[in-house]
């Protein structure tokens, strides 16, 4: 069966979206190897080596093994709150010219007669990105984060979505339809 898409319209001009990774996309490295890694006493390599061992060990998803290492080894060294992520998450570096990327062309689209609407999906920590000053830029990002009750963090008890979020977000752009 082949299937016609119409192409979303706003305001009477085509849209376009444009999908980022956030992690060595948008920034020179991982956001949690801007500084948590090396406050709980870890190089970079070796961190990975421990989440990613974890994860084939025990056949688990990388994005939970990483988010797992994290809380891990957290335990007596740092604090592990939703505040100390954000504060960590207001210290990652973007690459160059990325803040003014996003604003750059969309004026850029608009000249064009063409709205542009900017998506990062991202398995990163929403605790860190929704630090940046990129989201008022952008339309929507996806990404994990760790969940509370009554302000206790249950350890292994993360709130992942991450494959199912970033399937359904490309679910939901194709509804519009977006293509």
């Amino acid at each position: 069966m082949n299937k016609q898409y119409e192409r979303k319209v706003k305001e009477n001009k085509p849209v376009v979206a444009i999908c980022y990774d956030f992690d060595k996309t948008l920034t020179p490295d991982d956001m949690q190897a801007q500084g948590f890694i090396q406050s709980v006493g870890y190089d970079v390599n070796s961190f990975w080596e421990k989440s990613n061992g974890l994860a084939e060990h025990n056949e688990m998803d990388q994005n939970l093994a990483y988010m797992y290492t994290m809380l891990h080894e957290s335990e007596g060294k740092v604090l592990f709150t939703k505040k100390s992520l954000r504060d960590y998450g207001s210290k990652i570096q973007l690459f160059p010219g990325v803040e003014e990327w996003f604003e750059r062309i969309r004026d850029y689209a608009k000249d064009k007669g063409v709205i542009i609407e900017h998506y990062i999906i991202s398995s990163g920590l929403k605790e860190m990105i929704g630090e940046l000053k990129l989201p008022p830029l952008l339309n929507a990002y996806t990404q994990a984060h760790f969940i509370t009750m009554t302000g206790m963090w249950l350890n292994g008890l993360l709130k992942s979505l991450i494959i199912q979020t970033k399937r359904s977000l490309f679910s939901e752009l194709r509804k519009e339809p977006w293509i």
